[in-house]
């Protein structure tokens, strides 16, 4: 009797106890299965979280592509606007310094005619006396 209570007194209580080797296998397989559920679970996570990655270095790859890109283009633009501003101005310049270089020699052929028509009026005044200074 003894010996009776001592054997349920352990497989009622505490650590469950394995009668046999089938009982043994079984208990082994299932905790393996739950492993192995676990694992599942945690390679499908770290699948996930890979995927996520790959997707996110994907959309920022194809963002900082789109930023230089229109960087590109708005540098392209730029240059152009600049060249072709370049290209007005000079053109503008070259206009304003022959227009005063035009300007200038009217002027000075304005100033030459002045001093030959005052000379020639001197001289006339010379010649028929009415100069006095």
């Amino acid at each position: 009797m003894v010996v009776l209570v001592v054997r349920l007194g352990g497989a009622l209580g505490g650590e469950p106890k394995c009668l046999s080797r089938f009982d043994y296998d079984e208990k082994m397989l299932m905790k393996l299965l739950r492993l192995e559920d676990i694992v599942t679970k945690f390679d499908a996570r770290v699948t996930d979280v890979v995927d996520s990655y790959a997707g996110s270095e994907v959309r920022l790859n194809h963002t900082l592509e789109t930023v230089v890109a229109n960087f590109s283009d708005s540098l392209d633009r730029r240059t152009a606007d600049y060249e072709a501003r370049s290209v007005y101005l000079t053109t503008r310049l070259e206009e304003a310094v022959n227009v005063t270089l035009l300007r200038g020699d009217a002027h000075i052929r304005e100033l030459i005619s002045r001093a030959v028509d005052r000379i020639k009026g001197d001289e006339a005044k010379l010649t028929t006396g009415k100069y006095s200074s």
